[in-house]
C-alpha cells in the first residue's frame, strides 16, 4: 500500500528533468522529486533503468522512429514507459 505522500506525489504526476552530458554525449534524467520527501517509498521498491543505443535527434534524443521500433521490440515495458506524443519520455 502507498502510504499518502507517495500516492499524492504519483497523483499530481510531476517530474524534473535533468540535462546535461557524459563522456561528450548528451544524458536526460527524468524523476519525481516530490518523493524524495516521501517518508514511506516501499511502493517503489525497484529501480529501472533503461539504456539503448539508438538513432538520435539534433538534440541526441531518441527519433520517433527509434522509439517506435523500441517499442515494438519491448512491448510489456512500452506499454508503460512509452508515452504517445512526447518523443524520448521513457
Amino acid at each position: 500500500m502507498l502510504s499518502p505522500e507517495v500516492r499524492d506525489a504519483v497523483q499530481r504526476d510531476l517530474w524534473m528533468v535533468a540535462e546535461g552530458e557524459h563522456n561528450d554525449k548528451p544524458i536526460a534524467i527524468r524523476f519525481r522529486q516530490e518523493l524524495r520527501k516521501a517518508k514511506d517509498i516501499s511502493g517503489y521498491p525497484s529501480l529501472l533503468l533503461i539504456n539503448w543505443d539508438y538513432e538520435a535527434d539534433s538534440q541526441g534524443m531518441p527519433t520517433d522512429a527509434a522509439l517506435a521500433q523500441w517499442a515494438e521490440e519491448h512491448p510489456p515495458v512500452a506499454e508503460v514507459f512509452v508515452f504517445p506524443g512526447r518523443n524520448g519520455a521513457i
